[in-house]
């Protein structure tokens, strides 16, 4: 049989019975060669006009010969299904080009941020919780230091001409300007009359008693719990100011009555004229304690 005489009917005629020498179900070879099954059943039954284009019908053509075992039908198909210079330039063309999709953007979570801003601040409102009375410490030592600065700096007022005492001779009449200077003269020797006075009632207050007052006393502060910050005055006159680290003790000899500040007052154990006396203040507290002469203290805010 000559097959450039065959018609596409024929040449489908012939697909099936291969296909089915074979023992395959038009299904089994569309599952095989992965053709549409309509696209097989128009190829037996000779209506390629139901296949996609012409460049497409020619493949599924091939490949279902090579399926069948029958490349020697493929001249007729060839003949049959020619492709024109216009298929043959858009067979040359490429199909079209592969992009991936756009990755979209993704807004990246910030509430690890948030929770760790939240963190540092919940741990530095403990740390200053866990310290304000060291803080508080610190500041009112600061404003006592300052204040004593401040105190050293301070000059006596220059004595007036009319604060001046004058003596007058006897036997010579004061002048003008001796008159005009003798009120003010009469109020220092007043000041001086009644500090005498004092100081004799005190004498007599001692001599009942049988209790002198001492003339110096002797002030021992040991940093025996851990430091403390000490400031030691004795009228406007500061001692010392210092720190004093866990262990330190200082003595001082004084001749009056003596201020003492603690910046922690629970670190320290006080000897004040020999005689032991209780911790100032609690752990951390800042006080003021007046050491007098006569053996008491006085606690100051």
């Amino acid at each position: 049989m000559d097959h450039r005489e065959m018609t596409i009917e024929e040449l489908g005629n012939i697909l099936v019975q291969r296909r089915e020498k074979l023992g395959k179900s038009i299904d089994d070879a569309a599952r095989e060669t992965k053709i549409r099954v309509d696209y097989l059943k128009a190829l037996e039954d000779g209506q390629v006009d139901q296949l996609p284009d012409r460049v497409f019908a020619r493949g599924f053509v091939r490949q279902y010969l090579h399926y069948l075992r029958a490349e020697d039908l493929w001249p007729q198909y060839n003949v049959l299904l020619p492709l024109n210079e216009e298929t043959m330039m858009m067979a040359a063309q490429p199909l079209g080009t592969y992009l991936p999709p756009p990755k979209g953007f993704r807004r990246t979570s910030r509430w690890w941020l948030y929770l760790l801003l939240l963190l540092i601040i919940v741990v530095a409102f403990y740390l200053v919780w866990t310290q304000r009375e060291n803080i508080r410490a610190s500041v009112e030592m600061r404003i006592s230091m300052d204040e004593d600065k401040q105190a050293a700096f301070v000059t006596p007022a220059p004595q007036s001409e009319s604060q001046t005492p004058t003596v007058q001779i006897q036997g010579q009449a004061p002048t003008r300007e001796e008159t005009a200077s003798m009120p003010a003269s009469a109020d220092v020797l007043g000041n001086i009359s009644s500090v005498l006075e004092k100081i004799e009632s005190e004498a007599k207050k001692d001599v009942e008693t049988g209790e002198p007052i001492a003339s110096q006393g002797e002030l021992v502060i040991t940093a025996s719990r851990g430091r403390c910050w000490v400031r030691v005055r004795q009228g406007d006159r500061v001692i010392f100011t210092g720190t004093l680290m866990r262990g330190d003790s200082k003595a001082f000899t004084v001749s009056g009555d003596v201020e003492v500040r603690y910046g922690n007052a629970g670190a320290v154990d006080v000897s004040w004229l020999g005689e032991r006396l209780a911790s100032p203040g609690a752990p951390g507290g800042v006080v003021t304690v007046v050491y007098k002469m006569d053996g008491s203290t006085e606690a100051q805010r």
